[in-house]
């Protein structure tokens, strides 16, 4: 894109005269005698304008120029400086003048008349550039969000499914540790109701020793029969309480040492208690 104006007039001096009043005014102007430039530059959004006699425009395809300004570009709006002799019919001007941004100047004109209106036209050309560029950024910035669109449902589909494992993982994490707290407490549990057991078999495991220590020298030491059939009994029920003790002490666990026992007899045997809770003989 450029910023010179393009000056169309096919007749006498008009094209270097024009164009030399812009230069002094530091317009950048070219020639174009046929108006081949015009309709590229319409076509292409570029120049910052056309200045035009009505001679030119008349020589011009009027249909090629209708068509060539309903065709630019959303943005473009190609200014057009017409110069006409006044008191004489401009031909073909005013279809233009209906579809075009055309501003008319009357010959003979005063230098700075045009180039106040070659300076309007040509800031009004940068304001469109300008718009052109947000248009454009427009147009990026709504295909990058088509794009987004596109590919959101994927990425939360996706993010969605990475966070239900990690809530899967969390939960099935928080379940065993749980479970992991549950089997502590039971263990301390038991561990406390052994203890607690341990103690009492242990206890009464003496008594025992005693008991049937006691019961074992009266059979030894008496030929009643009536005495020696109650302490028979009284013996049979001290192993049963022995057998207990026993059942008590499987509660106690691995800090329990299991106790053994040895069952009375005639012979010189009784019971004592080792210092690891184990019953053993003597």
């Amino acid at each position: 894109m450029t910023d010179d104006f393009l000056v169309v007039a096919p007749t006498g001096r008009d094209a270097d005269v024009t164009a030399q009043v812009l230069r002094s005014a530091d317009i950048a102007a070219v020639a174009d005698a046929d108006g081949t430039a015009l309709f590229a530059a319409i076509a292409g959004g570029t120049h910052a304008g056309a200045i035009l006699t009505d001679d030119a425009l008349s020589r011009l395809d009027q249909e090629r120029l209708l068509a060539a300004i309903a065709a630019q570009a959303p943005w473009s709006d190609f200014p057009f400086i017409l110069l006409s002799k006044r008191g004489e019919p401009r031909r073909g001007a005013r279809e233009v003048e209906a579809v075009a941004n055309v501003t008319l100047l009357e010959r003979p004109l005063h230098p700075a008349s045009l180039v106040s209106a070659a300076r309007a036209a040509l800031r009004a050309r940068q304001r469109q550039r300008l718009a052109a560029r947000h248009f454009e950024d427009r147009e990026k910035a709504r295909a990058e969000l088509r794009d987004l669109a596109d590919t959101l449902e994927a990425k939360v589909e996706a993010r969605t499914r990475e966070l239900a494992a990690a809530n899967d993982r969390l939960t099935a994490e928080i379940a065993e540790r749980e479970r992991a707290e549950a089997r502590l407490v039971q263990a301390q549990k038991m561990e406390a109701i052994g203890q607690l057991t341990g103690g009492i078999a242990h206890d009464f495991n003496n008594l025992l020793t005693a008991v049937i220590g006691s019961l074992d020298l009266l059979l030894r030491r008496t030929d009643d029969e009536k005495i020696r059939r109650l302490a028979s009994m009284a013996l049979q029920a001290g192993e049963r309480g022995a057998t207990l003790t026993a059942q008590l002490l499987s509660f106690r666990g691995a800090s329990i040492c299991r106790r053994c026992r040895s069952s009375p007899t005639r012979s010189s045997r009784r019971w004592r208690t080792c210092s690891r809770g184990r019953s053993v003989r003597r």
